[in-house]
């Protein structure tokens, strides 16, 4: 049988410490904030580094274009 829990969103796991129960929904979530934050830090990161590398990639690719237009005017 369910226990109700209309004042609450989330109630802890039993024997699970850092761990809580969505009531509404039943999920299980991590109540580690510090480590969800270097999660997204990280992930931050590698979009960053991500996208610097598509822009050396693109200017990379404009470069080689001009050279092949140079080496066909010899």
């Amino acid at each position: 049988m369910a226990v109700q829990h209309h004042n609450k969103k989330y109630v802890p796991v039993e024997n699970h410490s850092g761990y809580s129960r969505d009531v509404r929904s039943r999920a299980i979530v991590s109540d580690n904030t510090s480590g969800y934050e270097a999660f997204v830090a990280k992930r931050e990161k590698e979009k960053s580094f991500s996208n610097r590398l598509e822009r050396v990639e693109s200017t990379l690719d404009k470069i080689l274009e001009r050279l092949e237009k140079v080496s066909q005017y010899d």
